[in-house]
């Protein structure tokens, strides 16, 4: 079952915003890339949130997508990028969205220890 956009841009039955369209392919987008995320990693997910212009509904038809992807454990950066470089183009051009993808340890982000990580934690919003 695919879910749709309600008029307030939020997931039914969820506060998650989504990427604020009316039709029903933009929220397919969320749902393909969070689906994506989690075979990719399994249970070294934490969670998957988005933040920047469209977490702080201020994005335009231009905004990419910044997805802050928390896992249990971040090895080699490159290799992350690497890890998602097949999914997250091809969800990129099917719903016509850039896609920010950025790695952080669960440890890191639940510290907020360092300025990037406290904004992080104050905007950031489930994906």
């Amino acid at each position: 079952m695919v879910r749709t956009v309600t008029n307030r841009g939020h997931l039914p039955g969820t506060s998650s915003p989504v990427l604020r369209y009316s039709r029903g392919s933009k929220a397919r987008g969320v749902i393909a890339r969070r689906s994506g995320l989690e075979d990719l990693y399994g249970a070294n997910v934490v969670g998957i949130r988005l933040f920047g212009s469209y977490a702080r509904r201020q994005a335009t038809p231009d905004s990419d997508v910044d997805d802050l992807i928390v896992l249990r454990e971040v090895g080699d950066y490159g290799t992350e990028v690497r890890r998602v470089s097949d999914l997250l183009p091809r969800v990129s051009l099917q719903y016509g969205k850039t896609i920010a993808p950025v790695f952080v340890d669960a440890q890191r982000f639940s510290a907020a220890a360092d300025p990037f990580m406290a904004n992080l934690a104050r905007e950031a919003v489930p994906a």
